[in-house]
């Protein structure tokens, strides 16, 4: 049990109509009882009521004309005697009313604390958890859809199928370690197989619905790369629409990577602009060249850019190379000099073979530049699962689900060879634990700090 009580403002600082200050805990309403004034005492109101009093500071000083609403548990948000007061707004009215409520024995409320409460108890799984701090960050309407059906419970009753089956197999195969004298000596590794056949399945199908979901919440990042003045901030400034960068015509003009954000079929996107990619002359192209890269790494699809008027592509077919398996948009540039059929002929090949595609544009005159933007949101949503109808699963879920696959299909594997049974238990449970993380039913408390610690104070 949770002994202590805590306060925070949960409205944004700065001028507004109203502010709310909220109190969780066990003397949440007999503390601000205390200090509130009005027809009735808060003690006696009933659940889900609001009081209109002024509340005063503990000389009995006025502070404000405030609305009092009282919850009392366990059917409030954190599922604690939960009340919240709205003063008129500014910084300054509900800053008064936290202090004095600290000054009467309220704690100040870390970040997410009372997400985190309601948590712990009960009220919430983890998921459901993460979909708060996920709406409260959403960028665009699609983001806000999928984080509610993230709250509404969505990712995890998939989960809870998965485990659930994944429990009975476990269940079968820990029989026969600790009563295999009970139990038939052998495993009906068939039905067994079958199942864990299945949660794989039901795992692959979720990583493949999910991947292009999570980029809707947490955004996708797009890094424009390609060699020395092919038009990698031109077409920045094409896509954005807007003259974000500066463009000379020297080569190596862009140093540094420069971030800009926009929305593309529904999905936040940080476009970055990056250093040319080249054998570096100088000390600061150098660092240039390895910022590229390590946006490189970072990126969840890339756009390397080619110039239509070059005569050789080996550079750009190895740049290509570089990128390995990330997922990559190859547009030609300068259209509208040059025509862009000896640069597809040498480079679509090798982007087609492995599953990339090739855009045509001009940067300067605005051709393609609406089909690239199509072709980004195409690859951004998947293609063939629409990620609007499905919950969003952050990064951290996203790599449980892969461990837990990994576990699943390395037991699979261990049941089909006929080894030992404390072998498939093994991976077994290691694959309960990592669907458990997602929900929170077993996590550690580092985890958890580190969860909401990126929640705002006062949610």
């Amino acid at each position: 049990m949770i002994a202590d009580t805590i306060a925070a403002i949960s409205t944004a600082l700065g001028r507004g109509a109203i502010a709310v200050v909220r109190v969780s805990g066990p003397e949440s309403v007999e503390i601000v009882d205390r200090l509130f004034s009005g027809k009735e005492k808060l003690s006696l109101s009933r659940s889900h009521s609001v009081r209109h009093g002024r509340f005063m500071d503990s000389s009995g000083r006025v502070l404000d004309e405030v609305l009092v609403a009282v919850m009392r548990a366990p059917d409030t948000y954190t599922g604690e005697d939960l009340v919240e007061i709205s003063c008129h707004g500014g910084s300054l009215i509900s800053r008064l009313i936290l202090e004095t409520l600290v000054e009467a024995g309220c704690r100040l409320a870390e970040p997410g604390e009372f997400t985190k409460r309601a948590f712990l108890n009960g009220r919430i799984d983890l998921a459901q958890a993460e979909a708060v701090a996920e709406l409260v960050a959403a960028r665009t309407r699609e983001a806000v859809e999928q984080a509610l059906l993230q709250l509404e419970g969505s990712l995890s009753e998939e989960i809870s199928k998965v485990r659930a089956s994944v429990l009975g197999v476990l269940s079968e195969v820990e029989a026969r370690i600790d009563f295999p004298e009970d139990v038939p000596e052998e495993l009906e590794t068939g039905s067994l197989t079958a199942t864990l056949e299945r949660c794989s399945d039901s795992i692959k199908s979720v990583l493949s619905e999910r991947t292009s979901a999570t980029l809707l919440g947490a955004g996708a990042r797009i890094p424009i790369v390609g060699r020395p003045n092919v038009g990698k901030s031109s077409l920045l400034n094409a896509i954005v629409g807007s003259s974000r960068v500066i463009v000379a015509p020297g080569p190596g003009t862009t140093r540094d990577s420069i971030e800009q954000e926009i929305e593309l079929g529904g999905f936040p996107v940080t476009l970055v602009d990056t250093a040319g990619l080249r054998s570096a002359t100088e000390e600061v192209e150098e660092e240039g060249v390895r910022r590229s890269m390590e946006q490189i790494k970072l990126a969840d699809l890339v756009i390397l850019v080619v110039d239509a008027t070059c005569e050789d592509y080996d550079k750009d077919l190895a740049i290509l190379e570089t990128l390995g398996q990330r997922p990559c948009t190859v547009a030609i540039n300068k259209i509208d000099i040059s025509a862009p059929e000896r640069a597809r002929a040498v480079l679509g090949p090798r982007a087609c073979s492995d599953g990339r595609a090739v855009a045509e544009v001009s940067a300067k005159n605005g051709t393609g530049i609406e089909s690239l933007q199509g072709n980004l949101a195409g690859r951004l949503k998947g293609g063939e699962v629409d990620p609007y109808e499905k919950a969003c699963a952050g990064r951290r879920h996203l790599d449980c689900l892969r461990s837990s696959l990994q576990n699943i299909n390395d037991a699979k594997d261990a049941l089909a060879a006929g080894h030992f049974v404390e072998l498939v238990a093994f991976e077994l449970r290691e694959a309960v634990e990592s669907l458990d993380s997602i929900t929170g039913k077993r996590v550690g408390a580092d985890i958890l700090d580190n969860i909401f610690s990126k929640f705002c104070v006062g949610k």
